[in-house]
């Protein structure tokens, strides 16, 4: 289980930013909210690996095989309620960054 990186000095911005090997999956916990941080505001992300596929779940533990796992698309809008992500990579060498807002 990998974890979102704090980029800001008021730990209010996230991201997460990998190179993926061919067929890695990657499970990532998406940040906590806490009593300064009450909610997600916003989630994007990119990748330069057409073969790479975004999943989110509200399953407070998940695994790679759970059937709870929802597909995103790109240009669709990230549920702001999910609390894990899984990266899925294709047959090649792809880079994911997922970046999110907290308020």
């Amino acid at each position: 289980m990998e974890r979102f990186k704090s980029t800001d000095i008021s730990s209010f911005v996230y991201s997460y930013d990998r190179v993926l090997k061919p067929n890695e999956t990657v499970i990532v916990q998406m940040p906590r909210p806490s009593s300064n941080k009450r909610s997600v505001n916003d989630i994007g992300w990119m990748s330069n690996s057409e073969g790479l596929t975004l999943y989110g779940t509200l399953s407070l533990h998940p695994s790679e095989e759970s059937e709870m796992w929802q597909e995103i698309s790109p240009f669709d809008e990230v549920n702001k309620t999910i609390s894990y992500l899984k990266i899925t990579n294709g047959p090649q060498v792809g880079r994911i960054i997922v970046r999110a807002i907290l308020c």
